[in-house]
């Protein structure tokens, strides 16, 4: 895939097929000439889609007319939320809650009491909203924020412990919780340092319109005037400019320091320069603390040395967790070993837990010649089957092995699963190319399924060729795992030939294709990627010119054997053009081979210090994600082959006075 192209994680939500729209479009045309009750209705796939058509197009009269005639259908209920869902405002609490009890348990039930839940907390029908709230064991923070605004509305007493979390989180707030952090505000329970905490997190993460929706939240006494606010966002040099702060009162300079942060962003350097000692001496600790963190964060991200002295200025202040991450990264790509383990030592439990840290924590120690605690911290990794987790192994000794479920599914397992109601709904979505629902509805009832459930869901799911649910459901499992579906290879023979025929390792071409599409034939991503190897349109077009593909078109760019040979091609091209090193490659891959060459440090380091300090959360993900897929796929396919480490290897500096 070509520059900032989405991997599978992320296009998988928000997939809405061209292929689909074309297909209701056509029903819904056909389905004009289909009089209602002229005859006996047959409750057949047309219906459905010519219903789903209406529902997209807000066709509220038109949806109510497929209600009766689809009941018989496996998906009658969809047709029957659609119909309600299209004005749900306008409907009766008797025809919502008669849906709700006659689908209780179901993926449609839960997602109409969340919508219906919406609906009353925004039209502030807070009696029917409690009754209806205590049926309702979602997590969707709108919802949450509106069950804290019900009993604030009601005067009841009220906990605000499960809001904290939603105003910490850097992004926009849903209506609800807007709602009710207006409320708090008004109230005088959102207090100040409250207020800047959030506006801070807002600043750095480029939120511009939640941050001046946070700062209209201050107190009067307190209050930042909002056309100042939109001239030093819109400005960030207006800040320094004589009088452009007061920098006597703390609105002055936490504005000062967002222009800072906004300046850091682009060129850390220069925003450190205009941090003048004068400037300064009129921070506060904290202050200078909060302003030096935004420098070392944006120096870490764009790899710059100072960013370890940027660091050191923050003193004790509370680093957010972002900032602690690449503090360690900063550490590891200066290969400070002992700067790592207080870097992570420096966390929350939680953010210190996680595997990541981990690993990096336990090299450190090894480093500092603690080798007894570091091998300790290894082994409580080791055997998980992630990325750190296979590393881990590898640093004890540890081989990392491959087996079959202790007994294999059963047929009547299988057939068991394949009773089940909602599954049995997700494959009827499918088959009507109304992937979006069928993937929700899959995911909704493979939930608290046993592991031998899962495997039989997945078995499922790989019989009926839908790859991907028979890969995600098979990775969900804790204790019994069956890898062969876990690491499905569909098209094996054409991804198998095309390898050969362009010099690469078959299981690194299956690595990324598993991450890239989860070997979706039609899948496309939002930027406009497609087919198994996510090629964009002008990649597939230039590789097809290159190779003398004369029977390319844009329409064929799906089909598996075009989209692969061009795939593969295009694999083998930014593996030449990086060092022939895989890991360079896959960056590349995924976010540009320019980015790939200026991610490299200016001394050579291992692989996996490379993988871990790229700059872009979406590709270091991805690079991780793609060499573990490698590993396993040369396991089931070949063999033991190279380590991860070694698949890793070193990344040769780039040129001197160089950053491409």
């Amino acid at each position: 895939m070509m520059v900032a192209s989405p991997c599978y994680a992320d296009f998988a939500k928000q997939r809405m097929h061209t292929n689909r729209l074309t297909h209701l479009r056509r029903v819904a045309v056909a389905m004009t000439m289909f009089v209602l009750g002229s005859a006996p209705a047959i409750a057949t796939d047309e219906l459905v889609l010519a219903a789903a058509d209406a529902f997209q197009k807000k066709d509220a009269g038109r949806l109510a007319r497929h209600v009766e005639p689809t009941k018989t259908h496996r998906l009658g209920p969809y047709v029957e939320y659609w119909a309600l869902r299209v004005n749900l405002d306008d409907q009766p609490i008797a025809a919502v809650r008669s849906f709700l009890g006659r689908n209780e348990g179901t993926y449609l039930a839960d997602r109409m009491r969340g919508e219906w839940l919406r609906s009353l907390g925004k039209r502030g029908q807070w009696e029917i909203f409690q009754a209806e709230h205590a049926g309702y064991g979602g997590k969707d923070p709108d919802i949450i924020c509106y069950g804290i605004l019900s009993r604030l509305r009601l005067a009841e007493e009220v906990s605000l412990d499960a809001f904290r979390p939603i105003w910490r989180e850097p992004k926009e707030l849903t209506e609800g919780c807007v709602a009710l952090a207006d409320q708090l505000a008004r109230d005088g329970h959102l207090a100040v340092d409250l207020i800047w905490e959030r506006a801070r997190a807002l600043s750095e993460n480029g939120f511009t319109f939640a941050l001046k929706r946070t700062l209209a939240q201050l107190p009067p006494k307190e209050a930042v005037a909002a056309g100042l606010v939109d001239q030093i966002l819109g400005n960030p040099q207006r800040a320094f400019q004589p009088n452009g702060v007061n920098l006597a009162i703390r609105a002055g300079r936490e504005l000062y320091a967002m222009a800072l942060g906004r300046v850091a962003r682009r060129d850390p350097q220069q925003a450190a320069k205009l941090f003048l000692p004068a400037v300064q001496a009129k921070f506060s600790e904290s202050e200078r603390a909060y302003a030096f963190a935004q420098f070392a964060l944006h120096g870490a991200r764009n790899h710059l040395p100072e960013s370890v002295s940027w660091y050191a200025q923050t003193g004790k202040a509370i680093l957010s967790e972002e900032q602690l991450a690449w503090k360690v990264r900063s550490a590891l790509r200066a290969q400070n070993w002992p700067e790592v383990d207080r870097a992570v030592e420096a966390m929350g439990a939680t953010q210190r837990e996680d595997p990541t840290w981990t690993y990096w924590r336990a090299r450190a120690l090894r480093q500092m010649d603690q080798v007894e605690v570091a091998n300790t911290l290894f082994t409580k990794i080791a055997g998980q089957h992630h990325f750190y987790g296979n590393l881990a192994a590898e640093e004890i000794g540890a081989t990392i092995v491959i087996s079959p479920p202790a007994a294999p599914i059963s047929p009547e397992e299988i057939a068991a699963i394949g009773e089940h109601p909602g599954l049995q709904r997700a494959l009827a979505l499918i088959k009507l190319q109304l992937r979006t629902d069928a993937v929700r509805e899959w995911i909704f009832s493979t939930r608290g399924l046993s592991d031998r459930e899962l495997l039989a869901a997945a078995e499922l799911a790989r019989s009926n060729q839908i790859w991907d649910r028979a890969i995600n459901t098979a990775d969900r499992t804790l204790d019994h795992h069956d890898f062969r579906l876990r690491y499905l290879a569909p098209y094996r023979d054409v991804f198998a030939a095309n390898a050969g025929r362009y010099g690469l390792e078959e299981s690194w071409v299956l690595g990324i294709a598993r991450q890239e599409s989860r070997f979706i034939v039609n899948a496309k991503s939002p930027v406009g990627a497609s087919g198994l190897m996510q090629l964009m349109p002008g990649t597939a077009q230039l590789v097809a010119k290159r190779i003398g593909m004369t029977s390319f078109s844009p329409s064929r760019v799906t089909e598996p054997e075009i989209n692969i040979q061009l795939g593969t091609r295009y694999m083998r091209q930014v593996l030449d053009d990086l060092d022939g090193h895989p890991l360079l490659a896959s960056a590349a891959y995924n976010a540009g081979p320019r980015r790939a060459r200026q991610w490299r440090a200016a001394t050579p380091i291992e692989g996996a210090i490379y993988a871990e300090s790229i700059p872009f959360d979406e590709t270091r993900d991805y690079v991780k994600r793609v060499f573990s897929n490698t590993m396993y796929y040369a396991r089931l396919h070949g063999g033991e082959g190279a380590s991860l480490k070694a698949r890793l290897g070193v990344i040769a500096p780039r040129p001197a006075g160089s950053s491409m």
